[in-house]
């Protein structure tokens, strides 16, 4: 707990901790589920349940409340793709090498045309750096060499890789049928 000195104070939680009682004018859900056990199933459901009815309505003022998440894709089905469905929230994806608006795993309009928060992917070169001051080249290919599921997932922000994850798309040929 965290109390400042103009009566605004803020409390931390897991996403399964007990809430009872408890409302927000802000929100923010980092990372709701644990990477290890994304690909569980009954673990990323229990996240959503847990949301869907407990967290989702813990709110101060029903009519000015913000939600925020953040967080790395994990599966198609996680938290983020899961509240995205639902409807009301603004999916802004930011890969770390700039895939153009045609190559998007998102296809939300936030993302085509700039955020409704104002901001615009400065790139425009396909695999351009977001970080470079961070991540050079050689860190990026160690990254990508950990497999490309973990790395569409951690990096990119898609829960599926743009190649493919078992079949890769440059594996597929067009045939006549002749």
């Amino acid at each position: 707990l965290f109390i400042n000195d103009r009566g605004g104070e803020m409390r931390c939680h897991t996403i399964m901790s007990k809430v009872i009682g408890e409302g927000s004018d802000i929100t923010i859900y980092d990372d709701p589920h644990d990477a290890a056990e994304a690909a569980s199933e009954k673990k990323r459901s229990a996240v959503l349940s847990r949301y869907d009815n407990v967290l989702s309505n813990r709110v101060v003022d029903p009519r000015r409340y913000v939600f925020l998440g953040i967080m790395q894709r994990l599966h198609e089905a996680d938290w983020a793709g899961h509240v995205v469905a639902q409807g009301g929230w603004v999916h802004l994806v930011i890969p770390l090498l700039y895939e153009p608006p045609a190559k998007r795993f998102c296809k939300c309009s936030s993302c085509e045309a700039g955020s409704p928060i104002g901001w615009v992917d400065p790139r425009d070169v396909e695999g351009a750096n977001l970080l470079v001051e961070r991540y050079d080249d050689a860190f990026i290919a160690g990254e990508q060499a950990k497999g490309a599921f973990y790395f569409a997932c951690q990096y990119q922000q898609r829960p599926a890789p743009d190649e493919g994850g078992m079949v890769r798309k440059a594996w597929l040929r067009l045939q006549d049928a002749d």
